[in-house]
Parts: structure tokens; C-alpha cells; sequence
């Protein structure tokens, strides 16, 4: 049953939903209604669904890695158009690149030719998660910042200054500064200068 109040979608993955929780409790406090995907693929689709039958109203798009699934192959992939709706409908929308330093694969056959010789993190029996280097974190930059300047409302982009997932604090090889600043980097300079 709907509430009457402004819907805001988030998504969050692992280590990004204390602070979606977080969030969600200030804006409840400030009189909107939330609602959380799990960005594994449908959740992303689905909350995209919601955003183009006008449900929903602003999006805190927390936990943006189905893009680099979709863009090699991974398990959380949620389509080409992923984080392109709510730009296209035009409603803010604040993005954070939670969990884009790595790719999700549910086996190691899964995993394409040319990331066999990278590190994998074994998570669980289906869950192998692959750390991006710079070539790719710079490639998913691009992606996205070609994604967020189509965007017809409001946009804002914000970089957490800890690292870019939980993998980054829990497993030393993980912890790539290089590749998570050619990121930031790559994404400053292809972002138009009104984000």
C-alpha cells in the first residue's frame, strides 16, 4: 500500500549497507518512503523498472558495480541501461561507485581468458570476486560518466574516501589506491562540469 510520501530508491552490496541503512533512517526522519535494492543484477533492474513507471522519486544509487558486471560479463550484470534511467526521467539522483573495484563471477570457469592470471577472492562456493585493475577501473569511469552526462535532473557524484568496497579493508590484495585514483580521476575529466 502506498504511503503518499516521495519514494527514494537505493541500492547497496555487502559492505555498503550500513550506510544505506544509515541513510534510509535521515530521510524517513525527513518524511520520504525508501525502499533498498540488492544490486545483484535484478535489483538494479529492478529498481530501474520502478524509476520509469514514476514510482520512484530520487535515487541514492550507493552500490553502482552491476555496471562493471555488465561490462565484463559478471554475475551482478543488470543490462546496458543501467544507471541511465533516472537521468533519462530526469529525478536527482546522488551516485557513489560502492563495490566497482571488482567483478562478481559464481565460478572460476566463469571467468573470462584474459582475468585468469588476476587475484580472486573465493567469498562463498558461488561467489568469486575478481579485483579490477586501473586499465579496467578507468574503462568503467568512462562508462559511467558517458552514462551520468546524458542525465536530465540533477546529478551529483560523491567518492568515499576509505575505498571503494569492503574487499578493500578485509583482504590486502584488495588494496589498489592506484587503480581507485585513475578511476576517480578518469571519472573527473569525462564527468560534465555540471556534476
Amino acid at each position: 500500500k502506498a504511503s503518499g510520501k516521495p519514494l527514494i530508491g537505493i541500492t547497496t552490496l555487502g559492505g555498503t549497507t550500513n550506510c544505506a541503512l544509515h541513510v534510509k533512517k535521515q530521510l524517513e526522519g525527513k518524511g520520504y518512503e525508501v525502499v533498498i535494492f540488492h544490486a545483484n543484477g535484478s535489483g538494479g533492474r529492478a529498481m530501474e523498472e520502478m524509476i520509469e513507471q514514476g514510482l520512484i522519486r530520487g535515487v541514492f544509487d550507493l552500490s553502482t558495480n552491476e555496471v562493471v558486471d555488465h561490462l565484463y560479463s559478471g554475475w551482478s550484470d543488470a543490462g546496458p541501461t543501467r544507471l541511465e534511467v533516472a537521468g533519462h526521467k530526469g529525478i536527482p539522483q546522488l551516485i557513489a561507485p560502492g563495490n566497482i573495484d571488482h567483478i562478481i563471477y559464481s565460478s572460476p570457469e566463469k571467468i573470462p581468458e584474459k582475468f585468469k592470471h588476476q587475484y580472486v577472492h573465493v567469498h562463498g562456493p558461488s561467489i568469486h570476486v575478481l579485483r579490477t585493475k586501473k586499465n579496467e577501473m578507468m574503462e568503467v569511469a568512462k562508462v559511467m560518466a558517458e552514462k551520468l552526462n546524458k542525465a536530465q535532473g540533477k546529478t551529483a557524484v560523491i567518492i568515499p574516501l576509505q575505498g571503494l568496497s569492503i574487499l578493500d579493508k578485509v583482504d590486502k590484495e584488495f588494496d589498489n589506491p592506484e587503480a581507485n585514483l585513475a578511476f576517480c580521476e578518469a571519472l573527473s575529466k569525462n564527468l560534465k562540469p555540471e556534476i
